[in-house]
């Protein structure tokens, strides 16, 4: 809500971290996480004049790596400029 108060702002973006099931791996991209969240935000925006974007740094645990891992470097994975 304050985002869509401030009458600067004219974007919001969401930076959605954790495993696979957010990367969308298995799936197809219409059904993952981030999809079905624009598909459900995106009119609110629209409706507030506000350009809507999800950033998708979700990640399998092929590597070696882990989801509860990505809190340590969530600037790099995301953009420092999430809402």
């Amino acid at each position: 809500a304050r985002a869509m108060l401030n009458p600067t702002q004219t974007h919001f973006t969401i930076g959605v971290i954790g495993s696979s099931v957010a990367a969308g791996h298995d799936n197809c991209r219409y059904d993952n996480y981030e999809s079905q969240l624009t598909r459900t935000l995106s009119p609110l925006w629209e409706t507030a004049g506000m350009e809507f974007t999800i950033q998708n740094a979700g990640e399998g645990g092929g590597c070696g790596d882990s989801m509860r891992n990505q809190v340590y470097c969530i600037t790099q994975n995301v953009s420092p400029d999430v809402d």
